[in-house]
């Protein structure tokens, strides 16, 4: 099931966008509301905090993971009890959490999930898993070098925000998927009379 805003919900989005949240987390935020997109997670908890509210009268739902594969002993003891160095997931469905496990002893079996979490294509998912397991982690690099340096290939990863596998296949999911993104962003500011969908995208994309 997709999530759908109504007109009002996706006002508050504006506002939350007009107000500074832009970067790959206020972009992907607005793909989740529009339901472009299944879950996001910002790069620092401060973006969630910021906009607890506003994200609970859009509709979309929270949640956090323990990753026991992290050492969190040189952390403060307020940060601990108060969970602000857990990861914190964003759905529009909480359905979407299903995915997640409660806690994470592994790194790989997490980055798994996560990229399941966030939409990626499982395929795409498996071979940066595998990529990481075996010591590389620099898939991004690899990709563009086995696909030959596509000249689009930044602003097709800017967009759809994961490195597909190096294969043409692949790389062609990803290229529909980022003209689905910027087209249906492009499409809502039409509809609401916005300007947010250009303005996440130059920051995300073309800057």
């Amino acid at each position: 099931m997709q999530f759908e805003c109504t007109e009002e919900e996706f006002r508050i989005l504006e506002k939350i966008v007009q107000d500074g949240l832009k970067g790959t987390f206020g972009y992907s935020l607005a793909l989740v509301v529009l339901g472009l997109k299944p879950g996001t997670t910002p790069a620092v908890r401060h973006e969630i905090t910021e906009y607890q509210e506003e994200l609970g009268e859009i509709g979309l739902n929270t949640r956090t993971v323990k990753l026991n594969f992290v050492d969190y002993s040189e952390l403060p003891d307020y940060a601990r009890e108060e969970k602000t160095h857990l990861p914190v997931f964003v759905a529009g469905n909480s359905d979407k959490f299903e995915v997640l496990k409660q806690e994470y002893s592994n790194r790989l079996d997490y980055y798994t999930d996560f990229g399941l979490f966030l939409g990626y294509p499982k395929e795409d998912v498996e071979w940066y898993v595998s990529e990481a397991e075996e010591g590389n982690n620099n898939q991004y690099e690899k990709s563009r070098k086995k696909l030959e340096n596509p000249e689009d290939f930044e602003k097709v990863v800017s967009t759809v925000m994961y490195t597909p596998k190096p294969t043409k296949e692949r790389y062609k999911v990803a290229k529909d998927r980022a003209e689905k993104y910027l087209k249906g962003l492009r499409r809502t500011d039409e509809k609401f009379n916005s300007n947010i969908g250009k303005e996440l995208i130059e920051v995300q994309i073309e800057q």
